[in-house]
């Protein structure tokens, strides 16, 4: 999921609170157990294991698409039938 995406999805359905990312749970600034600034925004997480699951998801290498495989040193993809 993209920065973007999580932050659109990160805004609760009741104003003052937003959803952890990584859980789905509804949080307050005021009951998060952590807070991350990104983007110019800031993410709210309900525990300190959602901060650190949503950092090493952050931190993870880009995988290519399903189906597709890299060659070479080129990065040059094939499709896999």
């Amino acid at each position: 999921m993209k920065a973007e995406e999580i932050m659109h999805k990160h805004h609760g359905k009741t104003e003052g609170t937003f959803i952890d990312p990584i859980c789905g749970m509804t949080v307050s600034p005021e009951s998060a157990a952590r807070s991350l600034e990104s983007g110019g925004e800031k993410i709210y997480f309900c525990s300190n294991g959602c901060l650190e699951k949503f950092k090493k998801q952050a931190e993870a290498p880009k995988m290519p698409p399903a189906g597709m495989v890299q060659l070479g040193r080129k990065n040059r993809r094939q499709k896999i039938l």
